[in-house]
């Protein structure tokens, strides 16, 4: 059942004729660990294997695979998928609850499409976690990935999605290259297209995010994405032959990274261009507000506008570092 030819010829398959390896990456992950586990354990269909990598974790997390140094979650997914045996590998984060039925939906729709690749879950609207850093980084995630449902993916998102076990040694498996949480998963999205495994953003799959966010780290982590995303395109450029609307990595966005370090850099010489480009970033992310406000409130989507200008102008310095590094 791993060829693709064999896919192909065989139609869809039977869902519990295909072995799934859940493969977890974990670095000191203990507030969220053992819920995430719990979750698995609990599900409908529960997997025919799960393999909990330890990414060097200050505690060596007991029965888990070990990277004494740690090496970033791209290495440790892989180091997982090297002791996998299944025909499905399931990624999912540490900090990160599948509700009962997750596994045997990811499992159902990669059985009746041959050809997918892979299935990408989207993060619920419900967040348990307090604080607005933490709320608006869940939303944005549902409101980015949700955007591209419907067609062909051409990114990743691996907090959890399921990859067909020949669609993900065709495309490489994950980029070790970027040794962060940053777009080695992206990059293992794209990876796919380009082998010819499509992947499908399944809007209906949700699962809960434990992950707690900061201003600062939600600042620090846009930076960083940016950085990783230019390097990786200077390494591979054929990432940059992608839509931005058919990844998570809006059209709206990019060009407010563009859009809001020009407008403060001409505010003392030109105020009117400023203020200009300044208003059409905030009606380009008027539907983001308007989902904000629709799930929160009206000063929620304010607040959440104003941190996307300020994301954009991390993205930005990040994308400078990494074309000058």
């Amino acid at each position: 059942l791993r060829s693709r030819a064999g896919y192909g010829a065989l139609g869809p398959v039977d869902p519990d004729l295909m072995r799934t390896s859940v493969i977890i990456p974990a670095y000191n992950a203990d507030d969220t660990l053992d819920r995430c586990l719990a979750a698995v354990w609990a599900s409908e269909q529960p997997p025919d294997q799960l393999i909990v990598v330890d990414d060097g974790s200050d505690q060596p997390i007991p029965g888990a695979l070990r990277i004494p140094v740690r090496g970033g979650p791209g290495r440790a997914r892989n180091l997982g998928a090297q002791h996998a045996n299944g025909d499905v590998l399931i990624f999912l984060d540490a900090d990160v609850l599948i509700r009962p039925d997750t596994l045997a939906l990811l499992t159902a729709q990669l059985a009746q499409e041959s050809g997918l690749g892979a299935v990408q879950t989207v993060y619920d609207t419900a967040c348990e976690v307090p604080g607005f850093a933490s709320q608006f980084q869940n939303l944005l995630q549902h409101w980015n990935v949700t955007r591209a449902a419907g067609a062909d993916f051409h990114g990743l998102s691996s907090y959890c999605v399921a990859i067909r076990r020949a669609a993900f040694d065709a495309a490489g498996g994950f980029d070790e290259q970027v040794g962060r949480a940053t777009v080695e998963d992206d990059n293992l999205g794209q990876a796919l297209n380009a082998a010819g495994w499509p992947v499908r953003v399944a809007s209906r799959i949700r699962v809960s995010h434990l992950a707690r966010f900061t201003r600062r780290r939600l600042f620090g982590r846009m930076r960083a994405m940016a950085e990783d995303k230019v390097r990786s395109l200077r390494r591979q450029p054929r990432l940059a032959n992608v839509p931005p609307h058919r990844t998570h990595h809006r059209p709206a966005f990019l060009f407010a990274a563009a859009a809001v370090p020009a407008a403060l850099a001409l505010l003392p010489v030109a105020p009117l261009v400023s203020v200009g480009l300044f208003g059409a970033v905030v009606v380009l992310h008027l539907p983001f507000a308007a989902f904000l406000a629709e799930e929160k409130n009206c000063l929620f989507a304010l607040e959440g506008t104003a941190m996307m200008c300020a994301l954009a102008l991390a993205a930005a310095a990040g994308a400078m570092t990494g074309v000058l590094s």
